[in-house]
């Protein structure tokens, strides 16, 4: 009977294992289970060579299963390549790729995903990694070897460890995983798949180019997103304002862009929203396509143009987030008030990053205890915003730091014309100076910005004789909220 390892026992004893030096191992051509294009292996040992990470995980499977690494980039190329067909003229020794990729390729499930990653590296080699680590996970290892690691973690050696683990590696050899094992694991790579791209598009971890160089750097940034203390209750918050605060076009809404009213003709451009319908019509034709590109490219498509009074442009948002003590208290379905608000100053990020709008977040508690993350107009930094969300304080509730801090940033950086916003979001009840009151609403008037309160179970009489719109939310209540950020949503736009 085989012997199942706690996972977290299982950690201990491969991390052991994995410290001896590994031979180099050979990477044949011939005989492998997949007709390949040069130009995808091409790309794969790009991948290869640039990624860390992608050489730890090979090694490491590679150690549990002989042609684990092998299996890695068989897979990587049928995920990535336009084109995949098997290989009759499979050689014997790499059947055991070939009967998992034989069972891959024609099922439903592995066309969908397929889907996603073709031409594009770090999809397809996160596809492949998901998908070996299923194969190769503690509980589908091949009984012989499982049980010589239980025998050898018993023992407690680890010169044993290192005999039982070859000893069983070389007399057992692969087994050819029944189909459905295989299958299971598609779905698990599936599953795992599905929760990256979840946390990619809510956290805006996309890379700004589609190249293999970026596979390090968004594997890194979702291992930080995990590692947030409460991440998933965090995504759900932010997925829930992100969808409050994007505009939706309903019936008889004017078009995007400046407030246009009046159709008053047509003109040249590159704006595809305006794009007259005989410049589209040339996409369905192959002899026009090349022409609709050139005239994209050098803004010489006929459009429509619009006239009328036009909305007064968009500036900087800074949002002011309670960070205190207090905001460790439980709220709207159980999770504290702290997460709803980062849920909050992130979702507006998003505005800001979506609509190219300069953003500054504040994280404020006690008079000392102030932290500014700032984000310039087309610059996105991952990081910056993991940050943000990682700010807490454990002290009381100042105000007048972070509306100086506020009003400093939207004095030097909102120019004239432009409507900036102020957020701020509290559940405390701090002192505020009529002397710093006056200034503030004299500074206010002088630089021309709207000033958004959004009070936690409270009210604050100061706070709101400085700002233009006020939202209570009662903490217990989800709907309370949702009800405040999409009227933030109405004013901001």
């Amino acid at each position: 009977m085989a012997v199942s390892l706690p996972q977290w026992r299982f950690g201990q004893l491969m991390g052991l294992w994995q410290r001896r030096q590994a031979a180099p191992r050979p990477r044949p051509v011939e005989g492998r289970p997949l007709k390949v294009d040069p130009d995808v292996r091409a790309v794969y040992e790009t991948l290869r060579s640039s990624s860390r990470l992608w050489a730890a995980r090979e090694q490491e499977l590679e150690r549990l299963v002989p042609q684990a690494a092998l299996l890695l980039e068989d897979l990587f190329c049928a995920f990535y390549a336009p084109g995949v067909e098997l290989n009759p003229a499979t050689s014997p020794a790499f059947h055991w790729n070939f009967a998992i990729l034989a069972a891959l390729l024609p099922s439903e499930s592995f066309r969908r995903l397929r889907a996603k990653t073709v031409g594009d590296p770090v999809m397809a080699a996160q596809a492949s990694l998901h998908v070996v680590e299923q194969l190769c996970a503690p509980e589908r290892l091949p009984p012989a070897l499982r049980r010589a690691l239980w025998r050898a973690w018993q023992a407690g050696e680890r010169m044993v460890l290192r005999l039982g683990l070859r000893a069983a590696a070389e007399a057992q050899g692969p087994e050819e995983p029944a189909q459905y094992a295989v299958l299971r694991a598609l779905e698990g790579a599936v599953q795992a798949l599905a929760l990256d791209e979840r946390l990619r598009s809510t956290w805006g971890l996309q890379p700004g180019v589609r190249s293999a160089h970026a596979l390090d750097d968004v594997q890194s940034l979702l291992a930080a997103v995990r590692a947030l203390p409460g991440f998933a209750e965090l995504t759900d918050a932010l997925e829930r304002f992100e969808r409050l605060l994007r505009p939706a076009a309903g019936r008889g809404s004017r078009r995007p862009g400046n407030g246009y009213k009046r159709l008053v003709g047509l003109t040249w451009g590159g704006d595809l929203d305006r794009a007259v319908p005989e410049e589209a019509a040339k996409l369905h034709d192959a002899d026009l396509e090349d022409l609709f590109r050139e005239a994209y490219e050098h803004r010489r498509m006929w459009q429509e143009r619009y006239e009328g009074d036009p909305r007064r442009a968009a500036g900087p948002i800074v949002c002011c987030m309670d960070t205190s003590r207090s905001m460790n208290a439980p709220a709207a379905l159980g999770r504290q008030r702290f997460l709803w608000a980062k849920g909050v100053g992130l979702a507006l990020l998003d505005v800001a990053r979506r609509s190219n709008r300069m953003f500054l977040g504040l994280c404020f508690a006690g008079e000392p205890d102030l932290a500014a993350f700032e984000f310039a107009p087309g610059s996105w930094r991952p990081q910056e915003a993991l940050e943000m969300a990682r700010c807490d304080f454990d002290g009381g509730t100042h105000f007048q730091a972070p509306l100086r801090e506020a009003l400093a940033f939207l004095q030097r950086h909102k120019r004239p014309g432009e409507q900036g916003h102020l957020i701020f979001i509290t559940d405390g009840d701090a002192p505020l100076p009529a002397a710093f009151a006056m200034e503030f609403r004299a500074a206010k008037a002088a630089a021309g910005f709207q000033m958004i309160s959004v009070f936690i179970d409270g009210f604050h009489p100061d706070l709101r004789a400085l700002s233009d719109y006020t939202f209570s939310v009662r903490a217990e209540r989800m709907e309370s909220w949702e009800r405040a950020v999409a009227g933030m949503g109405r004013c901001l736009m």
